[in-house]
């Protein structure tokens, strides 16, 4: 049997080796997509006592913390398929917490899903759990009991301006950076910069091989029969081993340290690779087989796409680690990622080039070299500090150069969708073995991406997208030419809807800009997104919350009318929301903020017909949407603006039937995501999560030709 098993093996043709991994990899996936659906026999949502241990805790704000939780045992027969899981859970509190990484925790939870926001432009949250290998998500409803265990964090760092980038760069564990020096790299592109990666695997290694080969020539002749390379290298390995383990066995050290070993090994053997191209896609199918989540991360997609790029734009042909190398390798990364990035986030940062040319060579050549020296050094403990201080410096000098460059040049944003297309076809060109004319009309192509923003909305029509801002309300309404923001969602704690979801919406969905913000009153979830819109565009008017609603104002953008309502007697902030009516010749859409029952029947004889979407009242609440109501209204589309899993239960189940009494359409944006509806295609309702949906029937009001508006025409 071993005869004909070898036999076999022997006649394999290894050009068939990657054809096999890809099949391997693919049924790898689909098994690991498989396992990590929610358990089918756990109620959505499942309250259960876990015990487990907190493999990381990210402290928030005072008042909220997120774990990352191993659960060793669940006390019933329910969700007994999470033993041994990782669970992402919220910890809201008072004061501080002893609680740190490997604390052994007891607690009653409630978890449900993995879920996410589903908007244009917007960060897929679901997709990052899923990524992160989470099996689910939810809250701690109550602490039974907390154990610290260790700390792995660093020692004393208190003397220190930047300690939580440093914890980051050493350890993996980003709980100490700041949402704002988030945002910060991530306007500048150099996030990257802050995730340990290939990068800093490289350091470690060359930081390692050359001590050791210098210590190596200093041994009397004879000493060692081996040769320093080899010796070297298995050193190196080992220790990048060890940092491998120190971090966590995060997937890009993984796959770098992986990468790494395997070309020391074959360097030391005196054996070339075929293919450097070839031995980095086998390790890639590696990376798959090994860790299947990763197909959800960007970052695996962007890395080994920069790898790629860095191959068929250089290959062997210049000396790596020179300056002009290091110049024209940012070069190429910047003009060959940025279409990528565009598909990913909409946008991509001008400044991204300079602030790389900069960055790279800081962190690489002085802050990890002082940080690796000083974790290497921690038992001196005086040496140490000063190694940490020379990495703290250098990040205090990054930190400085990036906040100058934050603003000085606008993101790039795709003219059309099919842009980016273009763009990267075009880099390909460029980069191919043909003759520098095409090359020219190649680069052209690729200066598309600087065309600006253009709409595809028509004079007289209109666009309303319906954001997933979880339980809240945020809308953007498009005309021809200009844009107005309906409310902007909820701020609570670390989380701001406007930052992390209104903004990116707009830059996604046309024009950077925005001519009025409309915040139908001062409740959080309607306005806590408001100042961080208001700042980024601050020559935009305001109405309602914090400024005027002057109840039946109308003006006109593009022939398309707006209309202001607000109920004068309003005892209540929910009943006094500044509502908003846009109209066509052909079409009404409808804001009503929160108003109840009490405020629908003051303004019923005011309230507009046949309404083609509406964004539900205090987001399909028991307390509003009255059969009078709807019938005056008769939407053909309801959306209700609404969390998954909310606690209110909204929308309430009665509600929802009486709009479905009426023939309407009723969604929610927590299940569907983001919704767009246009004037143009009005039977049409399409959802962030790629379903359309189709209107039951038809409006009486729909008796004039798209394109023939005028003033009289308004209903």
């Amino acid at each position: 049997m071993h005869g004909v098993v070898l036999h076999i093996i022997g006649r394999l043709d290894v050009r068939w080796v990657p054809a096999i991994l890809v099949c391997i990899a693919a049924l790898r996936i689909v098994a690991w997509q498989a396992a990590t659906v929610f358990p089918e026999h756990c109620n959505v949502p499942s309250d259960l006592r876990i015990q487990g241990r907190v493999l990381s805790m990210d402290v928030r704000s005072p008042e909220r913390s997120i774990l990352d939780v191993a659960i060793h045992d669940v006390e019933g027969d329910d969700c007994l398929s999470l033993l041994n899981e990782r669970v992402r859970l919220a910890l809201y509190h008072r004061g501080d917490i002893p609680a740190a990484d490997s604390t052994l925790l007891t607690a009653d939870v409630r978890i449900k899903p993995p879920w996410g926001s589903a908007n244009p432009g917007g960060f897929d949250y679901r997709r990052w759990l899923l990524g992160k290998g989470f099996r689910a998500d939810g809250y701690i409803r109550q602490v039974v009991k907390m154990t610290p265990v260790a700390d792995h964090s660093l020692p004393d760092l208190s003397f220190l301006v930047y300690p939580g980038i440093l914890q980051a760069l050493s350890t993996g564990d980003h709980t100490g950076i700041t949402s704002h020096q988030w945002e910060v790299f991530r306007s500048t592109g150099t996030i990257h910069l802050m995730v340990i990666s290939g990068l800093h695997v490289g350091i470690v290694a060359a930081l390692v091989l050359g001590g050791i080969i210098s210590l190596m020539r200093l041994r009397p002749p004879g000493f060692l029969p081996f040769t320093h390379r080899r010796i070297a290298t298995l050193i190196c390995s080992i220790c990048l081993v060890l940092f491998v383990w120190n971090v966590g066995f995060q997937p890009p050290v993984v796959r770098a340290a992986a990468a790494v070993i395997a070309a020391g090994f074959l360097m030391a053997c005196e054996r070339r690779p075929a293919s450097l191209t070839r031995c980095v896609f086998l390790i890639g199918l590696c990376a798959l087989i090994a860790q299947p989540g990763v197909v959800y991360r960007n970052g695996f997609w962007l890395s080994y796409g920069a790898v790629f790029l860095l191959l068929a734009a250089f290959g062997n042909r210049e000396r790596a680690g020179s300056v002009t190398w290091v110049v024209k390798a940012q070069g190429v990364l910047f003009i060959g990622l940025t279409p990528w990035l565009l598909f990913l986030n909409q946008s991509a940062p001008v400044v991204s080039l300079a602030a790389n040319l900069v960055a790279a060579p800081l962190v690489t050549l002085i802050t990890m070299p002082s940080l690796v020296a000083a974790v290497l050094l921690g038992q001196f403990t005086e040496l140490a500090a000063v190694f940490l201080t020379i990495a703290d410096f250098s990040i205090e000098l990054l930190m400085h150069f990036l906040d100058t460059l934050i603003g000085r040049l606008p993101l790039i944003q795709p003219a059309r969708p099919e842009t980016p297309i273009i763009a990267a076809v075009s880099f390909l060109s460029v980069i191919a073995p043909v003759s520098w004319r095409y090359r020219v009309i190649a680069i052209l192509g690729w200066l598309t991406l600087f065309l600006p923003v253009e709409t595809d909305i028509t004079h007289g029509q209109y666009r309303v997208t319906a954001l997933d801002v979880g339980q809240g309300n945020s809308a953007i309404v498009d005309t021809a030419n200009h844009r107005i923001l309906v409310d902007a969602g909820a701020a609570m704690g670390d989380f701001d809807a406007g930052l992390a979801i209104v903004l990116p919406a707009i830059r996604a969905t046309g024009r950077p800009r925005i001519d009025r913000i409309l915040i139908s009153h001062g409740d959080n979830d309607h306005s806590g997104g408001f100042q961080a819109v208001a700042e980024q565009y601050p020559l935009a008017s305001h109405l309602g919350y914090r400024s005027d609603c002057n109840d039946g104002d109308r003006w006109e953008y593009d022939g398309v009318s707006f209309e202001l309502l607000q109920d004068s007697s309003a005892q209540t902030s929910n009943d006094g929301s500044c509502m908003l009516v846009v109209r066509n010749c052909t079409s009404t859409v409808f804001f009503p903020g929160d108003i109840s029952v009490t405020s629908e029947q003051r303004m019923h004889a005011r309230l507009p017909r046949n309404v083609d979407v509406l964004l539900a009242p205090h987001h399909g609440s028991a307390t509003s949407s009255s059969m009078p109501f709807v019938r005056k209204l008769n939407p053909r589309f309801v959306i209700f603006s609404a969390a998954r899993f909310n606690r209110w239960g909204h929308p309430d189940s009665l509600v929802e039937r009486r709009y479905l009494k009426t023939g309407a359409v009723t969604k929610t944006t927590g299940i569907e995501g983001a919704f767009v509806w246009t004037s143009e295609n009005p039977d049409w309702l399409v959802s962030g999560r790629g379903r359309r949906f189709v209107a039951l029937f038809e409006h009486p009001n729909r008796n004039v030709p798209l394109g023939v508006c005028s003033k009289r025409d308004f209903p």
